[in-house]
């Protein structure tokens, strides 16, 4: 039985358009050029309880709690916060300052937006609302 050259040739064809497809689909953006940073951050009404208090749960109360006060630290309570605050171990540590262990510990500094609305909040007088 004898092979048709078209078949033969449709099948040269194909191998290397499906390789090309294939390669295609393992394309690879990065999450900073997909969804690029416009360098707006809105540091206005910043308030505890609607970005400070979550964002602390989120990142810091699993090891600054009054059951495990890491470093002396409590970051689930506004009183216990200001304390942290105060004594600017708070502030030096957020923001990797020399001389502060910084936080969160082992990880990544917090996102500059979060620390902008961080510094905001503590630059009008970190205000319990």
């Amino acid at each position: 039985m004898m092979k048709c050259p078209i078949t033969k040739r449709i099948k040269l064809l194909f191998i290397p358009l499906l390789f090309i497809i294939v390669l295609a689909s393992c394309y690879y953006d990065s999450e900073e050029y997909l969804y690029a940073d416009t360098g707006e951050c809105d540091t206005t009404n910043v308030t505890y309880a609607g970005f400070v208090a979550p964002l602390l749960e989120s990142n810091c109360n699993s090891c600054h709690n009054p059951a495990s006060p890491s470093g002396n630290v409590i970051t689930s309570d506004y009183g216990n916060l200001v304390i942290a605050i105060n004594n600017g171990s708070f502030k030096g540590a957020i923001n990797h300052d020399p001389g502060y262990s910084p936080m969160p510990k082992g990880g990544n500094k917090l996102p500059d937006c979060d620390l902008s609305k961080i510094n905001a909040w503590l630059n009008a007088g970190f205000p319990e609302n």
